[in-house]
């Protein structure tokens, strides 16, 4: 299978042709791959074209479609990143933010009408995590239902493109990055699908806060970066070192659902084993038949625990 197209280090490109030469800046850093703007809700930019993509290519990178997503009206947008795709597109990542929160059908019908309409793209989405945190992170625990956001359409997509800005959030750059991690084992453990993750990195950090985060990003298993935005803050200083980012082959990467299943297994079902084996040592009850029969309660759920790792995960917490 070939390598995502997001594979590696990217930059964000909002306007195509004003502020600067981003294609050769792009190219010199050593970038394998540039994000532009192709649309606006229901409007596509007349600057993603052909002619564009082509040109990208030419200088040996990929070039991906972005396009901002409100959910005002699902088939304008999927028209949109549709005609992106039809342009020669090697991808389209749907900047999807909070406007979607409680648009669970009309993100179904984004979702499907892309699906539908380009069964072979590489889809993504770049939301806030925070949001599946009830925008209480760090200190508030993983809780979806707080602010509905549709998760489980979304996550059916190719990758997830996590805006993890740490200077905006005011909090450190691998903690930041660890953010993503946090929110892949919360949608594992209630039976959704992780897809892999790109992070897209802040243009206003300073070197050696990117270094930081490149390093933390690496040491979490992520195959490739983003810059956003190329021309704001201290970009300048900054993509020589994105593009400088080494970054393993794919196909080395763990499976994040994998990576998010063992976070679970090493917590849930380790207590579980924990607290079985205890009551196997030490069953309760005031008499020998009380005893017996906590004890094969203990075996019982040690013999589900084992079953639950055979099976390769925990039950679908949807039931």
């Amino acid at each position: 299978m070939p390598p995502a197209p997001v594979h590696g280090s990217a930059l964000w490109v909002w306007y195509a042709h004003q502020g600067g030469d981003w294609l050769s800046t792009a190219q010199a850093a050593g970038c394998s791959h540039v994000l532009v703007k192709a649309g606006d809700g229901g409007y596509a930019w007349p600057q993603f074209t052909p002619a564009l993509v082509d040109a990208v290519h030419a200088a040996g990178l990929r070039c991906l479609a972005w396009t901002y997503v409100y959910l005002e009206d699902p088939a304008a947008e999927v028209a949109v990143g549709l005609q992106a795709l039809g342009a020669g597109a090697d991808g389209l990542a749907l900047d999807i933010e909070y406007e979607a929160i409680g648009e669970d059908a009309d993100a179904r019908a984004l979702v499907d009408g892309l699906r539908a309409g380009a069964p072979d793209a590489w889809l993504g989405y770049a939301p806030d995590l925070r949001i599946a945190f009830g925008n209480r992170w760090p200190t508030g625990p993983f809780a979806p239902d707080l602010e509905p956001f549709p998760w489980a359409w979304l996550d059916q997509l190719d990758g997830v493109l996590p805006q993890l800005y740490y200077t905006d959030f005011a909090q450190p750059p691998a903690l930041t990055v660890a953010l993503a991690q946090r929110w892949a084992d919360g949608i594992a453990a209630r039976g959704g699908r992780v897809p892999p993750c790109y992070p897209v990195l802040p243009c206003t950090s300073s070197p050696a806060a990117l270094v930081a985060a490149l390093d933390a990003c690496r040491a979490a298993g992520y195959a490739g970066v983003s810059l956003w935005r190329w021309d704001w803050g201290n970009a300048p200083s900054l993509i020589p070192q994105l593009g400088a980012a080494d970054w393993p082959p794919e196909d080395t990467m763990a499976d994040p659902q994998l990576v998010s299943l063992l976070g679970y297994l090493r917590g849930d079902i380790a207590d579980v084993l924990q607290a079985a084996l205890d009551g196997a040592r030490h069953p309760a009850g005031r008499t020998p038949a009380d005893r017996q029969r906590a004890q094969r309660e203990a075996f019982d759920s040690l013999q589900a625990a084992l079953d639950t790792l055979r099976r390769g995960g925990p039950p679908d917490a949807n039931g």
